[in-house]
C-alpha cells in the first residue's frame, strides 16, 4: 500500500475539519493553520482531530471557537436506543444504500441537512426526523419517485396514543419511538441513551408490565385444571413483556393423580405446555412446581405424594430447555430436599420460601408481579474515582428510576385491556438490576477486597434506602441491559463475574438478590439458610 493510501483516512478527516472551521466563520489564515497543526498529529481518530482543533481556535479566533464547538454538540437519537454524533455522512451512504439517487444529488442534500439542522441550532435530534428533512429536501430537487423509496411508514402520535387505551399491540419499533418521544420525560430517556439507566422493554414501557406469574388452581378434573389454568397463561401472555411465568404446577394437579398415575399426568401437562408455549424466547420462563403445600389450597391434598410429584416433573422437563423454560422449585424448609435425590436436583432453580412464599418471575424472585424493571450503571457512574461524585450520581439516577417506576405504574392504571383481566399495576413491585458493584467498589476503594465489599455493602444499603420497599434489587441478569453498559464502559468481560466476591458478604445477600449456585444439597441448603433467593443447581 502506498503512503497516500495510508494517509487517505486523515485527509479526508482534516478536508472536513477545514471546510467546518470555514463554515464556523475562520479566515483563510486561521485555517491553514488549523490544518498544518493538526495534520501533524499522531493520534489520526477524528475525536482527536476536532479536540485539537477547538483548542487551537480558541487562541486563534474564540468567536469562531464557540460556534465550531456547536457544531461538535449536535446529537443523534438513534434507532438503536443510543446517541452519536451527527455525521452527514450517515444521510448520504443511507441514500445510496436506499435509492438509486445519483452521488453529487446526495452529497448536496446531506450538506444542505446539515446546515439546516446548525440553524436550528438543537442539541438532539432523531434520525426519524433527519429522514424527514432529506423527504423534503427530494421534493424541492423534483426527485418525488426517489422520495417514496427513501420514505418511512409509520403512523401519527396521536393515532397511537388513542389505540393503545384499548390494546397493546403495535410494532416494537413504533412503539419505542412513541415511548421516547412522547411518554419519557426527555431528561430520563437521555440518561437511558447514554447507558447511565436501563429501561427494560422500553417498547412496552407504557402498554405492559415486565413480568406476571399465574397461580395454578385445581379445576373439577385433570384435563380441565391443566387446560384451564394453560388458556389463562396464554391471555395473560399477550399482556406482559416477558414469558408468562407459573406457580404450583404439580400441587394443582395432585388432587387427580391418583386415576392416571403422577408420570402419566406430568406427561400429558408438559404435552400440553409446549402445544401452548411451542417457541424458544429471548427471557426464560420459569414453569414453578413446589416442595410444599401453598396456604391458599385445601389441606385435603395427600402430602406424601408431593416429592413424588417433583421428582416426575423434573423427570420429564428435560425437552423444555428447547423452549428456554426452567424449573424453579420452591422450598420452605431446607429440609425437604432431602426428599430428592441427587440426580432430580440438577439444572434447576430452588426458590428460596423459608421466609414468605415466592415465586420466580423470568429468574427475579418476588412475592408480587413486576411492573418495570431497570438496570444502573454503577461502573459509570465510578468513572472519576471520588466517592462523593458517585453517590451523587447514584442519587440522580436512582431518583430517575422512581420517577419512572410511578409515571408506568400510572399509565397501565388507565389501560381497559389490563383492567379486563384484572391485572392492578398498583399492587406490583418493580425490579432494579445493578451493574458492576464491585468494579465500581474497587475504582473507588483502590484497596484490598475487604475495602471493596465494604463499599460495595454501603452501595447496596445507599441504594435499598433510597428506593424502598416497593422495588426488589438484584444483579443485573438482562442479556439487553449488560450490553448497553458493557459497550458505553467500552468492556468485554461481564460484570457478573463478580458475584463470588458479593457472595461472601452477608449483609449483601439479604439486601439485594445475588443467584447463588450449588453443585450438591449441602451447599444449596447452606445458601438457602443464608437467606438467598434463588440457588441454581449444577
Amino acid at each position: 500500500m502506498g503512503e497516500w493510501e495510508k494517509n487517505k483516512p486523515i485527509a479526508s478527516a482534516v478536508e472536513k475539519i477545514a471546510k467546518e472551521c470555514a463554515e464556523a466563520g475562520c479566515n483563510a489564515w486561521t485555517i491553514t493553520k488549523v490544518v498544518k497543526e493538526i495534520s501533524e498529529e499522531e493520534d489520526t481518530s477524528e475525536k482527536t482531530l476536532r479536540k485539537k482543533t477547538l483548542e487551537l481556535l480558541s487562541t486563534l479566533d474564540p468567536q469562531a471557537a464557540q460556534v465550531y464547538a456547536s457544531f461538535q454538540r449536535m446529537m443523534v437519537r438513534t434507532s438503536k436506543q443510543t446517541i452519536a454524533h451527527f455525521d452527514r455522512g450517515n444521510i448520504i451512504r443511507s441514500l445510496l444504500k436506499e435509492t438509486n439517487v445519483t452521488r453529487g444529488v446526495a452529497e448536496k442534500i446531506g450538506h444542505e441537512v446539515e446546515e439546516k439542522i446548525k440553524d436550528l441550532e438543537i442539541s438532539y435530534i432523531s434520525t426519524a426526523l433527519i429522514r424527514e428533512m432529506v423527504n423534503v429536501k427530494l421534493l424541492e430537487y423534483g426527485h418525488e419517485n426517489i422520495r417514496g423509496q427513501y420514505a418511512r411508514i409509520g403512523m401519527p402520535v396521536f393515532d397511537i396514543r388513542r389505540k393503545l387505551i384499548h390494546s397493546p399491540r403495535e410494532s416494537k419499533g413504533v412503539l419505542s419511538e412513541y415511548n421516547l418521544l412522547r411518554v419519557i420525560p426527555r431528561k430520563f430517556g437521555e440518561m437511558h441513551l447514554r447507558s447511565e439507566i436501563f429501561i427494560a422493554c422500553i417498547e412496552d414501557f407504557s402498554t405492559k408490565p415486565v413480568a406476571l406469574h399465574h397461580k395454578f388452581e385445581p379445576k373439577e378434573n385433570l384435563n380441565e385444571t391443566i387446560f384451564s389454568n394453560l388458556r389463562r397463561m396464554s391471555v395473560l401472555e399477550q399482556l406482559v413483556s416477558w414469558p408468562i411465568n407459573a406457580e404450583s404446577a404439580n400441587i394443582a394437579l395432585l388432587p387427580f393423580c391418583k386415576k392416571r398415575g403422577l408420570v402419566k399426568s406430568t406427561e400429558l401437562f408438559l404435552k400440553a405446555f409446549e402445544s401452548v408455549f411451542p417457541k424458544k424466547t429471548d427471557v426464560e420462563r420459569y414453569l414453578g412446581i413446589s416442595l410444599f403445600v401453598p396456604e391458599r389450597f385445601d389441606d385435603g391434598i395427600e402430602r406424601n405424594l408431593i416429592a413424588g410429584s417433583v421428582g416426575s416433573f423434573i423427570k420429564e422437563t428435560k425437552t423444555l430447555n428447547k423452549i428456554n423454560t426452567k424449573l424453579g422449585l420452591a422450598t420452605d424448609t431446607k429440609y425437604k430436599l432431602k426428599l430428592l435425590n441427587k440426580n432430580q436436583l440438577e439444572h434447576i432453580t430452588l426458590v428460596n420460601c423459608l421466609e414468605k412464599e415466592l415465586v420466580s418471575l423470568n429468574g427475579i424472585a418476588s412475592n408480587k408481579n413486576l411492573c418495570g424493571m431497570f438496570g444502573v450503571n454503577l461502573a459509570k457512574a465510578a468513572f472519576t474515582g471520588k466517592e462523593q461524585s458517585f453517590f451523587s450520581k447514584m442519587g440522580e439516577n436512582l431518583k430517575a428510576i422512581r420517577e419512572l417506576s410511578q409515571l408506568k405504574k400510572n399509565i397501565l392504571l388507565k389501560r381497559n385491556y389490563l383492567k379486563k383481566e384484572n391485572i392492578d399495576a398498583k399492587t406490583m413491585l418493580d425490579c432494579v438490576g445493578l451493574y458492576g458493584l464491585m468494579e465500581s467498589a474497587q475504582k473507588i476503594t483502590q484497596g484490598s477486597e475487604k475495602d471493596a465489599i465494604s463499599f460495595a455493602e454501603k452501595t447496596v444499603s445507599f441504594i435499598s434506602k433510597e428506593l424502598g420497599k416497593g422495588f426488589v434489587v438484584a444483579e443485573l441478569l438482562n442479556r439487553k441491559g449488560i450490553k448497553r453498559f458493557e459497550a458505553e464502559n467500552k468492556k468485554a468481560e461481564n460484570a457478573l463475574n463478580a458475584r463470588e466476591f458479593l457472595l461472601k458478604s452477608d449483609s449483601i445477600s439479604k439486601k439485594m438478590q445475588i443467584r447463588a449456585l450449588a453443585e450438591n444439597k449441602k451447599d444449596a441448603s447452606k445458601q438457602l439458610e443464608r437467606g438467598i433467593k434463588l440457588v441454581e443447581m449444577q
